[in-house]
């Protein structure tokens, strides 16, 4: 099955045992981590690991994946404090790989195995459109979430997180 990061939180509330006061994205790999087979048909991933570096969005179906980049723009970049040096490693990505702004790519799914070296985005927008809108609600829902773990991580909660716990936690951008 496809793992991905929006099972952290329900795997984390569900080995603590507390109960979801909110609506909760993603699957507890708790059945896993038992040895259980778990069955999972959609993936989706978001990566920004620095403001001048690109932002990575997917999103994966048994059918099809969607994969956007999004190439920040300057002025973003120099807003968030960017470096001299991290402004140059994103020039050269931008030249390197000939954009700037968005790029996306949808790609058939054929026997588990995804064709990334051929897209067929612009065979099929309404699929690629169905994906964004989907991309778009799980981004508003994550940061919901995000928000909502901060808090419990903030005032407690009830729920007690050890300081490595903690500062994990906010090395994957959860606090």
């Amino acid at each position: 099955g496809i793992v991905e990061h929006i099972d952290i939180v329900p795997t984390l509330t569900d080995l603590w045992d507390i109960e979801d006061e909110y609506p909760v994205q993603g699957d507890s790999l708790l059945p896993a981590i038992k040895g259980e087979e778990i069955i999972k048909g959609t993936a989706y991933s978001h990566t920004n690991l620095r403001p001048t570096a690109p932002t990575y969005v997917s999103r994966r179906t048994s059918e099809n994946k969607y994969i956007a980049i999004d190439s920040p723009n300057l002025q973003d970049a120099l807003e968030a404090g960017a470096s001299l040096g991290e402004i140059r490693s994103w020039l050269m990505y931008c030249l390197r790989y000939g954009f700037f702004g968005t790029q996306e790519s949808l790609h058939t799914i054929n026997d588990g195995s995804v064709d990334e070296d051929n897209s067929v985005l612009a065979g099929d927008t309404r699929i690629a459109q169905s994906m964004r809108e989907k991309i778009g609600k799980l981004q508003s829902e994550s940061e919901s979430l995000r928000k909502q773990l901060k808090d419990v991580a903030d005032h407690g909660n009830g729920v007690s997180i050890d300081e490595t716990t903690r500062k994990q936690l906010r090395e994957m951008g959860y606090l």
